[in-house]
Protein backbone atom coordinates (compact mmCIF):
# COMPACT_ATOMS: atom_id res chain seq x y z
CA UNK A 1 0.00 0.00 0.00
CA UNK A 2 1.05 3.44 -0.75
CA UNK A 3 1.49 6.25 1.93
CA UNK A 4 -1.11 8.23 2.34
CA UNK A 5 -0.22 11.93 1.87
CA UNK A 6 -0.13 14.21 5.18
CA UNK A 7 -3.56 16.22 5.80
CA UNK A 8 -3.68 19.79 3.87
CA UNK A 9 -4.12 22.40 6.18
CA UNK A 10 -7.38 23.88 6.39
CA UNK A 11 -7.93 27.03 3.59
CA UNK A 12 -4.45 26.27 1.86
CA UNK A 13 -3.82 25.02 -1.69
CA UNK A 14 -2.06 21.87 -2.68
CA UNK A 15 1.00 22.81 -4.09
CA UNK A 16 1.11 21.74 -8.21
CA UNK A 17 3.40 18.90 -8.85
CA UNK A 18 5.26 21.71 -11.57
CA UNK A 19 5.37 24.50 -9.36
CA UNK A 20 8.66 25.44 -8.69
CA UNK A 21 9.95 23.68 -5.62
CA UNK A 22 11.31 27.43 -4.15
CA UNK A 23 7.47 28.13 -4.12
CA UNK A 24 7.68 30.92 -6.83
CA UNK A 25 5.06 31.43 -9.26
CA UNK A 26 6.46 30.88 -12.77
CA UNK A 27 7.17 33.70 -15.39
CA UNK A 28 5.34 33.51 -18.91
CA UNK A 29 8.04 34.38 -21.54
CA UNK A 30 6.98 37.02 -24.22
CA UNK A 31 8.39 36.67 -27.50
CA UNK A 32 8.30 40.09 -29.27
CA UNK A 33 7.27 39.61 -32.94
CA UNK A 34 9.19 42.24 -35.30
CA UNK A 35 7.74 45.15 -36.22
CA UNK A 36 9.01 45.54 -39.83
CA UNK A 37 6.77 44.04 -42.31
CA UNK A 38 7.74 43.93 -46.00
CA UNK A 39 4.03 44.97 -46.66
CA UNK A 40 4.92 48.57 -45.53
CA UNK A 41 7.11 48.80 -48.60
CA UNK A 42 4.21 49.56 -50.96
CA UNK A 43 2.50 52.65 -49.30
CA UNK A 44 6.14 54.00 -48.52
CA UNK A 45 6.77 53.78 -51.97
CA UNK A 46 3.38 55.59 -53.15
CA UNK A 47 3.76 58.23 -50.58
CA UNK A 48 7.22 58.90 -52.42
CA UNK A 49 6.52 59.07 -55.95
CA UNK A 50 3.35 60.96 -54.94
CA UNK A 51 5.57 63.45 -53.08
CA UNK A 52 7.69 63.62 -56.26
CA UNK A 53 4.75 63.90 -58.36
CA UNK A 54 3.20 66.62 -56.38
CA UNK A 55 6.73 68.88 -56.50
CA UNK A 56 7.40 68.66 -59.66
CA UNK A 57 3.60 69.74 -60.53
CA UNK A 58 4.24 72.30 -57.94
CA UNK A 59 7.28 73.72 -60.13
CA UNK A 60 6.03 73.25 -63.25
CA UNK A 61 3.57 75.77 -62.44
CA UNK A 62 5.06 78.74 -62.75
CA UNK A 63 6.80 81.70 -60.86
CA UNK A 64 4.40 83.96 -59.38
CA UNK A 65 4.62 87.74 -59.77
CA UNK A 66 2.34 90.51 -59.21
CA UNK A 67 1.34 93.41 -62.04
CA UNK A 68 -0.81 96.29 -60.99
CA UNK A 69 -2.50 98.61 -63.56
CA UNK A 70 -4.58 101.22 -63.64
CA UNK A 71 -6.97 99.50 -66.53
CA UNK A 72 -7.49 96.39 -67.12
CA UNK A 73 -8.09 96.45 -71.00
CA UNK A 74 -9.82 93.47 -71.27
CA UNK A 75 -7.43 91.19 -70.08
CA UNK A 76 -8.48 87.33 -68.55
CA UNK A 77 -7.00 84.34 -67.01
CA UNK A 78 -5.04 82.61 -69.41
CA UNK A 79 -3.63 85.32 -71.67
CA UNK A 80 0.12 85.22 -72.30
CA UNK A 81 2.92 87.03 -71.32
CA UNK A 82 5.38 87.59 -74.51
CA UNK A 83 9.30 88.86 -74.38
CA UNK A 84 10.79 89.27 -78.28
CA UNK A 85 7.89 87.48 -79.43
CA UNK A 86 8.24 84.31 -77.80
CA UNK A 87 5.65 83.00 -74.76
CA UNK A 88 7.35 83.26 -71.39
CA UNK A 89 4.79 83.35 -68.90
CA UNK A 90 0.58 83.45 -68.70
CA UNK A 91 -1.90 85.60 -66.61
CA UNK A 92 -3.05 83.33 -63.52
CA UNK A 93 -5.58 85.65 -62.31
CA UNK A 94 -7.08 89.19 -62.97
CA UNK A 95 -8.93 91.29 -59.96
CA UNK A 96 -9.86 94.66 -58.81
CA UNK A 97 -8.13 96.48 -55.84
CA UNK A 98 -7.86 99.45 -54.15
CA UNK A 99 -5.24 101.55 -56.81
CA UNK A 100 -6.68 99.63 -59.90
CA UNK A 101 -6.35 96.16 -61.15
CA UNK A 102 -3.92 93.33 -60.13
CA UNK A 103 -2.58 91.04 -62.19
CA UNK A 104 -0.98 87.86 -61.35
CA UNK A 105 1.47 86.34 -63.39
CA UNK A 106 2.73 82.81 -63.77
CA UNK A 107 6.36 83.21 -65.37
CA UNK A 108 8.07 79.78 -66.99
CA UNK A 109 10.61 78.38 -65.26
CA UNK A 110 12.99 80.27 -68.73
CA UNK A 111 11.35 83.43 -68.17
CA UNK A 112 12.35 84.03 -64.22
CA UNK A 113 15.10 86.67 -64.86
CA UNK A 114 12.46 88.77 -66.40
CA UNK A 115 11.45 89.40 -63.10
CA UNK A 116 13.75 91.86 -62.04
CA UNK A 117 13.87 95.43 -60.82
CA UNK A 118 13.65 98.03 -63.80
CA UNK A 119 11.53 95.20 -65.94
CA UNK A 120 8.34 96.96 -67.79
CA UNK A 121 5.27 95.11 -68.70
CA UNK A 122 2.54 97.01 -70.69
CA UNK A 123 -0.91 95.22 -72.21
CA UNK A 124 -1.10 95.10 -75.99
CA UNK A 125 -4.27 96.59 -77.13
CA UNK A 126 -5.07 98.30 -80.69
CA UNK A 127 -3.57 101.87 -80.45
CA UNK A 128 -4.06 104.71 -82.93
CA UNK A 129 -2.66 107.81 -82.96
CA UNK A 130 -0.30 110.81 -85.48
CA UNK A 131 2.72 107.70 -84.36
CA UNK A 132 0.73 105.17 -86.16
CA UNK A 133 -1.47 102.18 -85.14
CA UNK A 134 -0.03 99.48 -82.73
CA UNK A 135 -1.57 95.80 -81.45
CA UNK A 136 -3.49 95.73 -84.40
CA UNK A 137 -3.37 91.50 -83.93
CA UNK A 138 -5.47 91.90 -80.93
CA UNK A 139 -8.62 93.63 -82.69
CA UNK A 140 -9.42 89.79 -83.46
CA UNK A 141 -7.03 88.11 -81.29
CA UNK A 142 -6.76 87.93 -77.47
CA UNK A 143 -5.07 90.79 -75.67
CA UNK A 144 -1.61 89.54 -74.16
CA UNK A 145 1.34 91.44 -71.82
CA UNK A 146 4.74 92.23 -72.86
CA UNK A 147 7.89 93.52 -71.24
CA UNK A 148 11.44 94.92 -71.22
CA UNK A 149 13.55 93.31 -68.74
CA UNK A 150 15.04 95.01 -66.03
CA UNK A 151 18.93 94.57 -64.72
CA UNK A 152 18.17 94.55 -60.91
CA UNK A 153 18.04 92.85 -58.33
CA UNK A 154 14.95 89.56 -58.53
CA UNK A 155 11.17 91.30 -57.58
CA UNK A 156 8.14 89.75 -57.51
CA UNK A 157 6.12 92.67 -57.62
CA UNK A 158 5.38 95.48 -60.38
CA UNK A 159 3.33 98.56 -61.76
CA UNK A 160 2.69 97.98 -65.12
CA UNK A 161 2.86 100.79 -67.78
CA UNK A 162 -0.11 102.75 -69.11
CA UNK A 163 0.79 102.53 -72.17
CA UNK A 164 3.60 100.76 -73.96
CA UNK A 165 6.88 102.49 -74.23
CA UNK A 166 8.22 104.58 -76.98
CA UNK A 167 10.55 102.97 -79.18
CA UNK A 168 12.97 105.51 -79.51
CA UNK A 169 13.60 105.24 -75.82
CA UNK A 170 14.36 101.60 -75.82
CA UNK A 171 17.33 102.80 -78.50
CA UNK A 172 20.53 103.25 -77.06
CA UNK A 173 22.67 106.87 -77.61
CA UNK A 174 20.75 109.48 -78.52
CA UNK A 175 19.76 113.14 -76.68
CA UNK A 176 16.73 113.53 -74.30
CA UNK A 177 15.72 117.07 -73.79
CA UNK A 178 12.89 118.70 -72.30
CA UNK A 179 10.42 121.12 -74.17
CA UNK A 180 8.46 123.83 -71.67
CA UNK A 181 5.66 125.00 -74.10
CA UNK A 182 2.17 127.13 -72.75
CA UNK A 183 -0.24 124.47 -74.10
CA UNK A 184 -0.22 120.42 -74.44
CA UNK A 185 -2.00 120.74 -78.05
CA UNK A 186 -2.34 117.14 -79.40
CA UNK A 187 1.16 115.92 -78.03
CA UNK A 188 0.98 112.71 -76.85
CA UNK A 189 4.11 109.72 -75.83
CA UNK A 190 5.68 108.72 -79.59
CA UNK A 191 4.35 112.09 -81.31
CA UNK A 192 7.59 112.24 -83.72
CA UNK A 193 9.83 114.96 -83.84
CA UNK A 194 10.68 115.81 -87.29
CA UNK A 195 13.13 117.71 -89.55
CA UNK A 196 12.63 118.40 -92.92
CA UNK A 197 9.95 116.10 -92.68
CA UNK A 198 12.37 113.36 -91.87
CA UNK A 199 11.67 112.20 -88.44
CA UNK A 200 14.73 112.40 -85.83
CA UNK A 201 13.15 111.54 -82.49
CA UNK A 202 10.12 111.08 -80.39
CA UNK A 203 7.96 112.55 -77.39
CA UNK A 204 8.69 110.76 -74.74
CA UNK A 205 5.91 112.04 -72.40
CA UNK A 206 4.22 115.18 -71.84
CA UNK A 207 2.89 116.59 -67.98
CA UNK A 208 2.74 119.46 -66.00
CA UNK A 209 5.63 121.78 -65.19
CA UNK A 210 6.42 121.34 -61.09
CA UNK A 211 5.32 124.71 -60.61
CA UNK A 212 1.96 123.83 -62.82
CA UNK A 213 2.41 127.02 -64.97
CA UNK A 214 3.68 125.58 -68.39
CA UNK A 215 3.63 121.91 -69.86
CA UNK A 216 7.27 119.96 -70.05
CA UNK A 217 7.44 117.67 -73.07
CA UNK A 218 10.42 115.28 -72.90
CA UNK A 219 11.64 114.51 -76.66
CA UNK A 220 14.16 112.06 -77.28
Amino acid sequence: MSPTPPPTPHGATPQDPGAPPDGSLAQAVVDDEPRWSWIWIVPIAAALVAAVLAFQAWGDRGIPITIQFDQGHGLKTGDVLRHRGIVVGAVDSVGLVAAGVRVNVLLRPEGEDLARVGSRFWIVRPQFGLSGVAGLETLVGARYLQVIPGSGALQRRFVGLTVPPVPDALEPGGLEIVLDGIHRGSLHPGSPVTYRKIRVGSVLSVALAADARSVEVRVR
